[in-house]
């Protein structure tokens, strides 16, 4: 939630983080349903370059269970642990990302997330199909790279989100947010209509860090 002078807006982390599965569809149903002014999520790129829903830069068995193989004997199989990048489309299609499945006895979530068995994790596109239908709310796209990516793969990837934006018509509405200020400097060529936003964190503001591009 956020507070500019006497305006309050409420903005939907991860969807409704507290409420549904984070990332997914229904926690973002549930937020519009609920009247939030922007919606927050985070992105990855898979290995056949399709922008998709995660926190983290590889599947975690916190918020992901595997189901099956893409295909019969795949060697990739199971994939939960493995990076977005080294996986396809297929493949992160079969994990099921409805239920939470904490490591700590206190995790805050487990008391107020309603399971969704079942919900996949989604693409950008998908996501924008949804809230292209609802107007004035905002969007806030965390970019999960860090400086061990080739600066050619967060070109790539920056180009990846910024094209799926442009295609439902999105970038004025947008703000694009990265730890890894590259993306912003890719972001400024490639949706420029789109807002910035630089997020810092201890590990990232140490003097010359390579976070700050």
């Amino acid at each position: 939630m956020t507070f500019t002078g006497e305006t309050v807006e409420l903005h939907g982390h991860r969807g409704a983080r507290g409420l549904r599965p984070e990332n997914t569809l229904p926690a973002f149903r549930h937020a519009l349903a609920l009247g939030v002014h922007a919606i927050e999520f985070d992105v990855g790129l898979t290995q056949d370059g399709v922008v998709v829903l995660n926190h983290d830069q590889a599947l975690s068995a916190v918020t992901a269970r595997d189901t099956e193989p893409a295909t019969p004997g795949d060697p990739h199989y199971p994939y939960v642990g493995k990076a977005l990048r080294a996986l396809t489309l297929a493949q992160v299609r079969k994990v099921d990302a409805g239920t939470r499945h904490p490591t700590q006895d206190d995790d805050p979530f487990v008391l107020t997330q309603l399971p969704v068995p079942g919900t996949r994790i989604p693409t950008l596109a998908e996501v924008c199909a949804l809230l292209s239908t609802v107007p004035d709310v905002r969007l806030a796209v965390e970019l999960k790279t860090d400086p061990s990516w080739p600066d050619t793969e967060v070109t790539r990837f920056t180009a990846a989100v910024a094209e799926v934006l442009q295609a439902f018509g999105l970038s004025a509405r947008s703000r694009l947010l990265a730890f890894d200020w590259r993306v912003l400097v890719e972001a400024r060529r490639y949706i420029p209509d789109a807002g910035r936003v630089a997020l810092i964190e201890r590990v990232t503001a140490v003097p010359g860090t390579p976070w700050s591009a």
